[in-house]
């Protein structure tokens, strides 16, 4: 027999036994004192612990790959959300400057009329107080020269020079005036109690409104003298020309004042602008409508979780089944002996890992389903009764909790609850009704049970609420009016339930306001048995595959709208009936028999996925899994 055994180059009959990693050479004991600057020697004939360190490497390196295609994922599934963001923003800022110009506007035309108006009043003003003015001179009879510095009295602001006003005095007119005078003071006259008010008026506010700083900023002279005299007075330049100066003393002058006041402004009417005022009562209402329209979740520890899911987890007759949102294809895990028979295990997700429940009358046994790896472990608890029909649910936080059921031909009332970091069980309270199957489902710190089966099995009219801190069950709803039993159902993590009966009747209920719709059935027959349901926020990938092929698949849509539009296009490989559909709404995935089932949330419409491969009838729960 050859011995292949490596022997010291320098002591032939001994076995070389290490390596030194220093100089790279193989020596054995004897050689190991000649190489004193060298540390490193490993054990050359223990080979298998090499090989159980490299396979430990190599587990090592795979979880960090698992990390890195999760964490690539997530980065992709973060670049998703800052676009989402930024869109919907961008949208919201887009309302708010059109909602802006829309304000702005009616403010725009009126600031118009109203500087129109304002210049209107100011020119009548000045020819008014010019007939004023002249008209005293005449009934004066005497001859004065105009005042270089027009101005007022500042206190009554009721002597001009040094005559009184004609509203102060008696217009007792001489019997010598000449008629057409006469008529020209009668005709001041009938216009004298509106000038006189304006005269009284002792100051004129400024509005504090930006068209008032503009006006300012225009006319610096009514920043001081609002009133209407001091404005006036400080701008008789501008009231009074030259040549009206030198011919104060002329009747005609004043005539022809009042020929232009009654031609050119008594014949326009001043029509002031529209009043209005914008009150914000609900602006801060409507501030925190807009930050209650979003929610941020962690998705690695809450029933969001499924959002981004790109496969489902299905527990049937065949073991287990993965069903890809993708592709729509049919796989099987392995081949692990597992048959969950015809009653339906609770499937519950928790982080990582799949926890299944029940199956079969007698278990004590449940499984658990670690995702990244996928590897399946069984875990038996002698003293613990799963059962069949058993309901589970995980708080998000550290326990699951297992409700109902029926182990050993017994109806169970039990609450209890498996801590997922020890693996210990306990009991927490009893319901007071025995139930199986049940809807069960986490929200606010209540687990809601109900719609399920009672001992009779007949469908369960109740349902139940049962509060975490306080150990209480009360109950919810009652009477639920279903048309016999429900045979599906799945929550969307928010306030609505799904409910399917066994008459293919499908309902949405409203767990905060009761509040009950019909919505379409699903295109089968009546069925009695319990069937997975899973409620889908968003597939990220589905989306993309269907709007990649919206421009391919144009014409064949248009060729085959009498034709069946449930089939599956083989060659495109997506589904012709919904490529034109809004991807982005929320989906519920329902299987039953060898068909899959899709219901689109927003459009109220069921679909035929007729899937790749054949398979059998899917009795059971289901799970995300996320990828």
């Amino acid at each position: 027999m050859v011995d292949y055994t490596p022997k010291c180059p320098y002591h032939d009959k001994n076995i070389v036994m290490f390596l030194c990693k220093g100089c790279n050479t193989l020596v054995c004991a004897y050689c190991v004192p000649k190489h004193p600057n060298c540390t490193d020697f490993s054990s050359y004939l223990h080979s298998d612990s090499v090989f159980d360190e490299i396979g430990n490497m190599r587990m090592e390196l795979e979880n960090i790959h698992n990390i890195y295609r999760k964490s690539y994922r997530k980065l992709q599934h973060f670049n998703y959300l800052d676009g989402s963001v930024r869109s919907y923003i961008e949208e919201l800022h887009s309302f708010l400057q059109t909602e802006e110009r829309k304000l702005l506007k009616p403010i725009e035309v009126q600031r118009e009329k109203t500087n129109i108006l304002l210049e209107s009043c100011l020119e009548r003003m000045k020819i008014l107080h010019k007939i004023i003015y002249f008209s005293e001179l005449s009934n004066n009879g005497s001859s004065m020269t105009f005042p270089t510095s027009f101005q007022p009295s500042s206190n009554n602001h009721q002597s001009f020079g040094s005559y009184t006003p004609i509203h102060e005095r008696s217009l007792t007119m001489s019997e010598s005036t000449d008629i057409s005078f006469h008529n020209m003071v009668s005709t001041f006259d009938d216009s004298d109690s509106e000038l006189s008010e304006s005269v009284s008026t002792p100051q004129i506010d400024p509005l504090p409104s930006p068209f008032y700083e503009l006006e300012k900023n225009s006319h610096p002279e009514e920043e001081t003298n609002s009133n209407v005299y001091s404005f006036i007075s400080n701008n008789s330049s501008g009231v009074f020309r030259d040549n009206e100066r030198d011919d104060s003393n002329d009747p005609l002058l004043v005539l022809s004042l009042l020929k232009k006041y009654n031609d050119e402004c008594q014949s326009k009417l001043l029509s002031p602008p529209f009043y209005f005022d914008i009150y914000f009562v609900e602006l801060e209402q409507y501030k925190q409508s807009l930050m209650d329209m979003y929610e941020m979740v962690e998705l690695e520890t809450t029933q969001y979780k499924s959002v981004i899911a790109n496969r489902l987890l299905v527990c049937s007759e065949e073991g287990i089944e993965f069903f890809d949102l993708n592709m729509h294809q049919w796989t099987t895990y392995k081949n692990v002996d597992i048959n969950f028979g015809c009653v339906a295990p609770s499937v519950c997700q928790v982080r990582d890992d799949i926890y299944i429940f029940g199956g079969t009358m007698d278990s004590n046994t449940y499984y658990k389903f670690h995702i990244p790896t996928e590897e399946l472990f069984d875990v038996e608890v002698p003293d613990q009764a799963i059962g069949l029909g058993t309901a589970a649910v995980f708080d998000n936080n550290r326990y699951i909790y297992l409700i109902g059921g029926q182990y050993q031909r017994k109806y169970l009332r039990r609450i209890d609850r498996m801590d997922i970091e020890t693996g210990e069980f306990e009991h927490v309270t009893d319901m007071t009704e025995h139930l199986y199957n049940t809807i069960c489902f986490m929200n606010d710190g209540y687990i809601y049970i109900g719609c399920g089966r009672d001992t009779s099995g007949g469908s369960a009219k109740n349902m139940y609420r049962f509060n975490i801190e306080s150990r209480v069950v009360e109950k919810h709803l009652s009477n639920l009016d279903f048309d016999g039993v429900v045979i599906a159902n799945c929550y969307d993590g928010y306030e609505n339930l799904y409910v399917l009966d066994r008459h293919s009747n499908f309902f949405k209920v409203n767990i905060h306001t009761l509040h009950r719709e019909a919505l379409k059935s699903p295109p089968f027959e009546t069925h009695a048995n319990v069937y997975p349901m899973i409620y889908i926020v968003n597939n990220k990938h589905f989306e993309e595959e269907i709007n990649n092929n919206n421009n391919n698949n144009e014409n064949n849509n248009n060729n085959n709208n009498n034709n069946n539009n449930n089939n599956y296009n083989e060659q495109h490989d997506a589904f012709i009936q919904i490529n034109r559909l809004h991807t982005k709404s929320a989906k519920i995935y329902f299987f039953v028999d060898k068909v899959t089932y899709c219901y689109l949330v927003n459009k109220n419409k069921w679909y035929i996925l007729n899937t790749i491969k054949e398979r059998k009838t899917a009795f059971a729960g289901l799970c995300a899994i996320l990828e």
